[in-house]
This record gives structure tokens, C-alpha cells and sequence, in this order.
């Protein structure tokens, strides 16, 4: 009988990974992106980025450099997941296909995603895009938990890395620049602010991103803990309708 439950279990999982993934439209895309953290199916990777990559509405709202970093976060630590990605690219010729996967395997930037990149580039039908990478492979890699946010597209990114991994370094992260909510820089104030919406937004639909602002307000100086406090009262507002 026990073996009868394991060769069950085994056709299902077979079957459920040869299945594919439809989405309806970008609303159930955006719903299994946002919420990938929670319920991680990494067996529909590729199904997302096929989505995202031929979607015109992402592509119109310049948010393709922000996909590709929740697919650097979600394969950085999977390198057969990395390999099948090649497999399946190895023969396109789709311009979309060929940058964003190429954008990804240097965001993930391992030792073996690297490598797979350079063997991705010598492709002959990708060689003509030769000169567009150089340009990206020789900027500073952006190390997201690092660097100075200066603007907020880096918000997008760190977002992006939440949603993917559910690290909460990530969030405390867009936390920290809540510190310049009353900043004379306008262009730090308004960082800020798009830090505090953000916040905000995904605290009311993300019961995790609620718990680390509580968290945090609790151990913040004074000119966070008055934002957090803000955040934490209209997301529970929010949520009991």
C-alpha cells in the first residue's frame, strides 16, 4: 500500500510539472509574482518569465528590468532551475526572450550563473547583441542591500527581492529610507515618500510586510517610528474594511 502512495505521488508531481502554467491576464500574473514568497512554485518559473517577458503592458511600463530581478532572486540559488532556463532559450530569437534572460543570469551573479551567461552570449544568434551586454556586464553590480538608494526604481528592485525570497532584509531596507520623509532634498523626500506608500500598500495585502513594520517600529528612532506608526495604523485600518 505504501508504495502504491509513493507511485501516486510521483505521477502527480510529474504530471502537475508538465502542466504549465496559464495566466489569466496580468492581474493573476502580478497575484502569483506578489505572492511567490508564500507559496513558492518554481516549477512555473519559466511559464512567468514567458508571460512577463511577452507582456506589452509590463514592457509600457518600463517594468522588465524590475521582473528580471525577481527572477535573479527566485534562481539565484537554483542552478538546475538556471540550466533549464538555458535549455529552453538556447534556440530562441526572440529580442525579449535573449534580454531578459541575459539581464537575469547577471543579476543573479554567481560564479555559475556568470558562466552560463557567457556561454548564453556566444550563441550565434545572440552575438548581435554583444555590444548591448558589454554595457551592462561592465556597470557596477547593484548590490541591493547596499548601496545608497537614490531612486525608486531600487525600491521596485528590493520589492522584487521580497516577493521572491520573503526576506525581510528587503523590506527593512525600504524601511530605512523613511528617515528622509521630511528631507529638503527633494528628490530624497520623494524617494521617501514612494518608500512610504509602498510600505504602506503591501503591509495591508502582506501579513509579513505588517509584522516587520511592527517589529521595526518598535526598535526605531524616533523619526521611523512615527512613519511606522502611520503605516502599521492605516494598514490595519485597511484591512478590517
Amino acid at each position: 500500500m505504501k508504495r502504491h502512495l509513493i507511485v501516486i505521488f510521483l505521477l502527480i508531481s510529474v504530471y502537475s510539472w508538465g502542466q504549465g502554467r496559464h495566466f489569466k491576464d496580468l492581474n493573476d500574473f502580478t497575484d502569483w509574482v506578489t505572492n511567490y514568497y508564500r507559496h513558492p512554485e518554481p516549477q512555473y518559473l519559466f511559464d512567468a518569465f514567458e508571460y512577463g517577458s511577452n507582456s506589452q503592458e509590463i514592457a509600457n511600463a518600463g517594468s522588465r528590468s524590475h521582473l528580471a530581478a525577481f527572477f535573479a532572486s527566485s534562481l539565484r540559488g537554483d542552478s538546475t532551475q538556471q540550466s533549464f532556463f538555458y535549455s529552453q532559450l538556447k534556440e530562441t530569437t526572440n529580442e525579449d526572450f535573449i534580454y531578459g534572460f541575459g539581464l537575469t543570469l547577471w543579476l543573479i551573479h554567481t560564479e555559475y550563473s556568470l558562466g552560463l551567461l557567457q556561454k548564453f552570449l556566444n550563441l550565434t544568434q545572440v552575438k548581435k547583441y554583444q555590444k548591448e551586454f558589454e554595457v551592462i556586464t561592465k556597470a557596477k553590480y547593484p548590490d541591493i542591500l547596499a548601496d545608497p538608494i537614490i531612486s525608486s526604481a531600487q525600491l521596485d528592485i528590493l520589492w522584487a527581492d521580497f516577493f521572491a525570497t520573503g526576506n525581510e532584509k528587503s523590506v527593512i531596507r525600504i524601511i530605512s529610507v523613511l528617515k528622509d520623509l521630511n528631507s529638503t532634498e527633494p528628490s530624497s523626500k520623494m524617494i521617501a515618500g514612494s518608500a512610504k506608500w509602498s510600505l504602506t500598500s503591501n503591509a495591508i495585502r502582506h501579513d509579513r510586510v505588517l509584522s516587520i513594520c511592527k517589529t521595526q517600529k518598535e526598535n526605531s528612532e524616533l523619526d521611523l517610528r512615527k512613519a511606522l506608526e502611520e503605516i502599521v495604523k492605516t494598514a490595519i485600518k485597511e484591512r478590517r474594511g
